[in-house]
């Protein structure tokens, strides 16, 4: 509440500012994604590592999260 009162004293508009923490977001979920593909490696989980079609699906994931919101703020 305290972070929303001093952004409204400022002059930031509450809807500008949940579009650029979506941005942020957007822009930080990836990196942790990168980190789930680790888990279709072999010698990191063994037996248990994720399928082709969950690598896939990650992988996609990441490339739209990264290129989307790029895209919007050099757009």
């Amino acid at each position: 509440m305290a972070v929303g009162a001093g952004l409204n004293l400022v002059g930031i508009p509450p809807i500008e500012a949940l579009y650029a923490s979506a941005i942020l977001n957007g822009l930080a979920a990836p990196p942790i994604m990168v980190l789930m593909l680790l888990a279709s490696r072999t010698n990191t989980l063994g037996r248990w590592r994720s399928g082709w079609l969950s690598t896939i699906l990650v992988a996609t994931a990441v490339l739209v999260m990264t290129v989307l919101p790029l895209w919007y703020l050099l757009g």
